[in-house]
């Protein structure tokens, strides 16, 4: 039975069910009532005749236009504009690491660089993009860490004896953010979001450490991104440990980007990049209805 459960669950991620099955109703409703019309009219029978062709045949074709125009629960990518239309934030499903631009990597309080599944996992996006970009050379990404930060005036909060010795002992305060670029020009913007315990080298976050990542992200982007679009993940997700479902995650994400905004303009063109394992989670045409105005 829990095998069965589970079944359901992965593939309710990939095919929603719940929807799936409400278009088989709708097909069967329909043809039924097609069928009944035709046989008022003086029409033969033809339900033998044609089997179960066109239920399946309307059944995918209103999933579809349920799913793309209706309920939109398919919907793959939306744009709002925010700001009175001066700012462009797009919200999609993909891979962050595509993007073009600046792009925005939670890292620990710590700004770790060593990559061995206790200081840094290699399956956060903040282990991702030391192991892919930064391979080999993050002592070149260590020195540009320190050199953003050092410009900003922005120093140490605290220092702590680290794990086994692993690990840099300044730690700075949740929501600091520093650049950090590659010899192909890759730009990545890393921002302090999870606390981490020096002696267990865990690392969780808070509602309010998302707030404050958001907006530490965007204002260092608004004095040193150069007008560049920004792409954000959805942060507080997965190891952060926040214990907050991704659909909050992306409404207080929002809500964050709008404030950040009205104080000052960053850049013309903001995207928030979802992982596709929460597109049986977060259903785009949902939050279009609750953010876009008129």
């Amino acid at each position: 039975m829990k095998s069965l459960l589970n079944l359901m669950k992965r593939l309710n991620k990939t095919i929603p069910l719940l929807q799936f099955g409400k278009a088989l109703l709708c097909s069967v409703g329909a043809i039924e009532a097609i069928e009944s019309a035709w046989k008022y009219c003086g029409g033969k029978d033809c339900s033998l005749r044609l089997g179960w062709l066109p239920f399946i045949i309307v059944t995918i074709v209103w999933f579809c236009i349920d799913g793309f125009f209706v309920s939109g629960f398919l919907k793959q990518t939306i744009t709002l504009p925010i700001c009175n239309g001066s700012v462009s934030l797009t919200i999609e499903f993909g891979d962050l690491f595509k993007k073009e631009g600046l792009r925005v990597i939670p890292v620990n309080s710590f700004f770790d660089s060593i990559v061995n599944g206790s200081v840094v996992s290699a399956s956060t996006l903040h282990g991702m993009m030391l192991t892919r970009f930064f391979a080999g050379c993050t002592n070149e990404f260590d020195l540009q860490i320190s050199q953003s930060l050092s410009q900003q005036g922005i120093k140490p909060s605290d220092n702590h004896k680290r794990l086994d010795g692993l690990g840099k002992t300044a730690e700075y305060q949740i929501g600091k953010a520093a650049i950090a670029k590659t010899p192909k020009g890759d730009s990545f913007l890393c921002v302090a979001l999870s606390k981490t315990n020096p002696q267990t080298n865990q690392a969780f976050a808070s509602m309010t450490n998302v707030y404050e990542s958001v907006r530490g992200a965007l204002k260092l982007a608004r004095s040193h991104g150069n007008g560049a679009s920004i792409s954000f993940p959805l942060l507080g997700d997965g190891l952060s440990r926040t214990g907050l479902s991704p659909v909050f995650l992306l409404h207080l994400m929002i809500q964050s980007i709008i404030e950040e905004c009205k104080v000052e303009k960053v850049t013309n063109e903001i995207c928030i990049v979802l992982h596709s394992s929460k597109c049986g989670r977060v259903h785009l045409a949902d939050i279009d209805k609750a953010w876009r105005v008129g």
